[in-house]
C-alpha cells in the first residue's frame, strides 16, 4: 500500500466521511480527466433498478441528486433512501472511472466541482485478461463501491441488503454477505494509504461482464472520486502506476424504466344483468 498520508479536512465539522470497498462472498465489489460518453443514459425524470442488458462499450450511466446536508451527508442515504426512490435530478455518461462536474460545458473539471449532491453510476466492467484483479478507491466525502460476482444485480442488492443498518459514521465491519470496510475521513485524489482503499483479491475472467454499482455522496468543500485498478501481474501497492478503470473496459447498461406517477384507480364494478323469466306455461 502507499504510504501517502491521509489528509485531514478541517473545513467539513460533520463526522462519518470515509470511503467504503465491498468484497464479498455473494457479491464482491469493492472508481485523467473524463469525458461524457456517447451512450443514452434515457430519458430524465426516471427511476431505474433492477438488471440491465448491455448497451455500447465505453461508457456507463451516471445519475445524480441534489441533496441539502440536513445533517445528513452519509453514503448510505443516497443508497438506501434516495436513489431507489426519487427520480435523479440529471444524468450522462462517463468514459472513464473519475467523476467530473455534470454542470454542461465544465465536463473536464474532476474536482471541487459542487456540494451537497449524491451521485450514482452504474454499468459493465469487462475484464480485458483472466486473473486477479484488485480495486482502489479514493473519494470525498464517502463513495461505495460494489463488483457483482457475475453480470446481474442480485449479488450487489443481496450485499446491500445484508449492510444496512449498520452505524453510519463507524468503523463497523459488515459480516453479511459482504466484507464492508467504512473509514470515518475522507481521502485526498492520490492517497491509498489505508487497508479499506484496495479490495481483496478476486478472479475475473477474460471476455466476461461484471455489473457495478457506485455511489459517491458530497456535503461541503472539494469534491471527487474514482476508481483503479491493478490488473493481473500488477501490484496493488504501486498506486501511482495503476490506471483508472477506462473506457476499453465499460459497457453502458439499458434498463427497463419504472417511472414515478400517480396510481391509477380501478374502474367501477359492474352490475348483472336483469334476471330472465321463464316461458309462457
Amino acid at each position: 500500500m502507499s504510504s501517502l498520508p491521509i489528509s485531514k479536512k478541517n473545513n467539513l465539522p460533520i463526522t462519518g466521511r470515509g470511503i467504503y470497498l465491498a468484497l464479498g462472498v455473494a457479491a464482491l465489489m469493492g472508481c485523467s480527466s473524463s469525458t461524457k460518453g456517447s451512450n443514452d443514459a434515457g430519458p430524465p425524470g426516471v427511476i431505474t433498478d433492477g438488471d440491465a442488458t448491455p448497451g455500447a462499450a465505453g461508457s456507463v450511466l451516471r445519475e445524480w441528486w441534489f441533496m441539502p446536508e440536513q445533517g445528513d451527508q452519509f453514503v448510505t442515504k443516497l443508497r438506501d433512501n434516495v436513489a431507489p426512490n426519487q427520480p435523479p435530478d440529471g444524468h450522462d455518461s462517463l468514459t472513464e472511472l473519475q467523476t467530473h462536474s455534470f454542470t454542461p460545458g465544465q465536463e473536464t473539471v474532476i474536482a471541487d466541482y459542487a456540494s451537497a449532491f449524491g451521485e450514482r453510476v452504474r454499468g459493465f466492467i469487462k475484464a480485458p485478461a483472466t486473473g486477479v484483479y484488485h480495486f482502489l478507491v479514493s473519494g470525498d466525502n464517502q463513495v461505495e463501491f460494489f463488483l457483482s460476482t457475475d453480470d446481474t444485480s442480485k449479488p450487489v442488492q443481496m450485499a446491500i441488503d445484508g449492510c444496512k443498518g449498520i452505524p453510519d459514521g463507524t468503523a463497523t465491519v459488515c459480516m453479511t454477505a459482504t466484507a464492508l470496510t467504512q473509514n470515518p475521513e475522507y481521502t485526498t485524489v492520490d492517497s491509498f494509504a489505508e487497508a479499506w482503499q484496495t479490495s481483496a483479491p478476486i478472479t475475473l475472467t477474460a471476455g466476461k461482464l461484471y455489473f457495478f454499482d457506485w455511489y459517491h455522496r458530497e456535503g461541503q468543500g472539494g469534491t471527487h472520486a474514482l476508481v483503479k485498478w491493478a490488473k493481473p501481474g500488477q501490484d496493488p501497492a504501486a498506486t501511482g502506476t495503476l490506471e483508472i478503470v477506462p473506457a476499453s473496459a465499460l459497457v453502458f447498461p439499458i434498463y427497463k424504466t419504472k417511472t414515478q406517477g400517480a396510481s391509477g384507480t380501478g374502474g367501477t364494478t359492474g352490475t348483472g344483468g336483469t334476471t330472465g323469466t321463464g316461458g309462457a306455461p
